[in-house]
């Protein structure tokens, strides 16, 4: 998660980088198609008056094209670059994405394993009320309240008689 991240910053950086190196080429290149064009324009009247050959502008003619292919192609890289920008940005928004759901699942695994536990707690604690134990063994002899009655701490619910032998002792 967090390593994939840090690859995913640094792309990023230098995805930037290219963009902006692209930008400044593409600068220089407007600039020299700038200047070919100028230098084309005052060809072609020199041309026109006699006082340039037709090797020397069709020379400025070729230099003027290659100047417009070459701005051409920095501007298709830098459209590559800040495509590639955005490709590597969209790369950062999916893994943070892709860590907060992670850490959604692992909270809810976590409250669910809670809530697991609280209920098993419950069900204990209700179990422990549907069970009777007797202080000492011995026979059911009476029923006082029927199966199922609700009823508070401190009711009979049951009288038992001892089935042990009892030993009596007493001064005559």
């Amino acid at each position: 998660g967090q390593l994939e991240l840090r690859s995913i910053e640094a792309e990023l950086r230098q995805a930037r980088l290219n963009s902006e190196q692209a930008a400044s080429e593409s600068v220089a290149a407007a600039a020299e198609l700038k200047f070919r064009e100028a230098e084309f324009y005052r060809s072609n009247q020199l041309y026109e008056q006699g006082g340039l050959s037709l090797e020397e502008l069709q020379k400025a003619r070729a230099e003027l094209a290659e100047s417009r292919s070459r701005q051409r192609v920095k501007q298709l890289e830098v459209a590559r670059a800040q495509a590639g920008i955005r490709k590597v940005d969209q790369q950062r928004a999916m893994q943070v994405l892709e860590a907060r759901v992670f850490e959604d699942e692992s909270r809810a695994q976590v409250f669910a394993q809670q809530k697991q536990q609280a209920e098993s707690m419950v069900a204990d604690t209700i179990e422990g009320y549907t069970r009777l134990t007797a202080l000492s063994e011995g026979v059911v002899a009476e029923r006082l309240v029927s199966p199922g009655t609700l009823v508070q701490p401190g009711t009979l619910l049951l009288r038992l008689r001892s089935t042990h032998k009892l030993r009596l002792q007493a001064r005559v």
